[in-house]
């Protein structure tokens, strides 16, 4: 049965001392953004410190506190290993909003923060008052004026801290207090109670080369590279010739909230694998020939074009050469606007463009008898 989220009154802390209470906090993925700030961002929160305007509560569990519940009313949930593993790694609190604040505020305290060069404007008992950082003598906190290092010090913050929740609560709590800040269909299933948001996570850690090669450096930014694995997941297990279903963010909710049981895991983490090590082998191969190498990276990192291939090689594509054999195939089809046209008018560089059924409808008639011909030709 449910347990019900019980928080205690909201507690207001001097700002040195709240970087202090939750030094040793953690914000795991499952609850929270990757972290995201920019010097934008940074500077902006730096400037409502200095003019006293810092908004939003810290929202955290206290981990101890939370066993102690679970211990006493259901060590079942899937919470409570949770709450242990971190309890074990010296963990005191769990973090659920407000992870970019804290790591800022860490980093403004410790002098890792370099405050860029500028005019800011301050707010010292009630007076406002100018300082102008210029440079190395005063870019970082322990450098500032003592009275003013007083005041930032002084600023308060507000904490709300769980003491009895479990997973579900952790999910809707997480998802409650960012509902005043967008987020995406993607974050939200990650903080589901679901094997799928698990085991997504993971595929995630196992092909990051793969997905720096689609989605850049920034690859976890809002977790697009979440949102799409699952998409490739989605396309290749539920989309057939004889079923061609289309991809949406309706079909990837209701992924996460089935029964992951009856999914063929090995067969599909080995496949990523493979895709992560064919595609990088692509690139650097001599022997792979394409117009050009500039233009066999920007094919080989078009996401459209690897979700197709991890389609082809989840329904007969088996090796490199025949995955090189694809690509190129495909590349070809691809680039011959008038090679398929369906009634709308529309050409399969439109189908790419998107996974609803009408695009998966004409992928289906180009993709397996890719798969065919390929594995024709081996067996010839």
């Amino acid at each position: 049965s449910k347990i019900f989220p019980i928080k205690g009154d909201p507690l207001v802390y001097p700002l040195d001392y709240m970087v202090g209470r939750y030094e040793n906090s953690h914000a795991p993925e499952e609850f929270q953004r990757p972290e995201s700030w920019g010097k934008e961002e940074r500077k902006s929160y730096f400037q409502s410190i200095l003019m006293n305007r810092i908004g939003g509560d810290f929202v955290l569990v206290d981990i101890q506190l939370a066993i102690d519940k679970l211990e006493k009313l259901n060590t079942t949930d899937r919470a409570y290993e949770f709450f242990m593993q971190f309890f074990r790694e010296n963990f005191k609190y769990i973090i659920l909003d407000g992870n970019n604040r804290l790591k800022f505020l860490t980093a403004l305290m410790s002098d890792e923060y370099q405050i860029p060069r500028g005019t800011y404007k301050y707010v010292i008992e009630g007076d406002i008052k100018t300082i102008v950082v210029g440079g190395k003598d005063n870019n970082v906190f322990s450098k500032l004026p003592p009275l003013l290092q007083k005041a930032i010090n002084d600023r308060k913050l507000v904490s709300s801290e769980y003491v009895q929740i479990d997973y579900t609560g952790l999910s809707e709590v997480f998802i409650g207090v960012n509902s005043g800040v967008f987020l995406n269909n993607q974050e939200k299933r990650n903080a589901m109670n679901s094997e799928w948001a698990d085991w997504v996570r993971q595929l995630r850690k196992e092909i990051a080369s793969l997905l720096i090669t689609v989605f850049g450096s920034n690859y976890k930014f809002r977790l697009k590279c979440d949102e799409w694995i699952v998409q490739c997941l989605n396309f290749a297990i539920d989309c057939t010739p004889d079923n061609i279903e289309g991809v949406s963010q309706g079909t990837m909710n209701r992924l996460y909230m089935s029964k992951i049981e009856g999914i063929d895991q090995e067969s599909l983490l080995e496949n990523f694998v493979k895709l992560d090590e064919y595609i990088h082998k692509m690139i650097s191969d001599d022997e792979f020939e394409f117009d050009g190498n500039e233009e066999k990276v920007k094919v080989l990192s078009r996401g459209s074009t690897v979700i197709n291939l991890f389609w082809m090689m989840n329904n007969g594509i088996n090796t490199y050469e025949q995955a090189c054999a694809a690509v190129i195939a495909h590349e070809k089809i691809y680039k011959s606007p008038s090679s398929l046209i369906n009634d709308d008018g529309n050409n399969y560089v439109w189908a790419c463009g998107g996974l609803g059924a009408k695009n998966n409808e004409m992928k289906m008639q180009i993709l397996p008898q890719i798969v065919e011909k390929l594995n024709y030709s081996v067996v010839e």
